[in-house]
């Protein structure tokens, strides 16, 4: 059963993606993120913090300071992330360099199109969904 769930939410995200790369703009792009991080807080950061650091390809402690000390989205470690690699920075410092970023002004000047960026989430979305259902059949076992 779950393995229906998991496949059936990858098709409709992969379908929304496909309906939504056509017109990537701002918005669609900010509505990524705030999806996502809706969807990031649902998660029990400390239990999976390290799921959460291999799907940045970042430390765990990069993860985990950010998310929980420092109160970061998830969307925003993300595109730091994104960024970082980039210009070949470390993502720490990304961020640092931008404490309330435009996303969209710094994805230009680093030569990242909104629709790669959008890209990046939503498929981060559709990995923490699966981390999710993950977590509540642990739970009920």
């Amino acid at each position: 059963m779950l393995s229906r769930s998991i496949a059936l939410i990858l098709l409709v995200t992969g379908f929304c993606l496909g309906i939504q790369a056509a017109q990537v703009t701002e918005k669609t792009f900010r509505e990524s993120a705030r999806l996502l991080d809706e969807e990031a807080k649902k998660l029990d950061v400390l239990k999976c913090s390290a799921q959460l650091a291999d799907l940045l390809k970042v430390d765990r402690v990069v993860v985990e300071t950010n998310l929980l000390q420092k109160k970061i989205t998830f969307s925003t470690l993300a595109t730091a992330k994104l960024v970082a690699d980039k210009v070949a920075l470390q993502v720490q410092a990304v961020l640092d360099d931008n404490s309330k970023p435009d996303w969209t002004e710094t994805l230009q000047n680093s030569g990242i199109s909104l629709a790669v960026a959008q890209e990046h989430l939503d498929n981060l979305y559709s990995e923490i969904v699966v981390l999710r259902l993950d977590q509540k059949t642990k739970r009920k076992k």
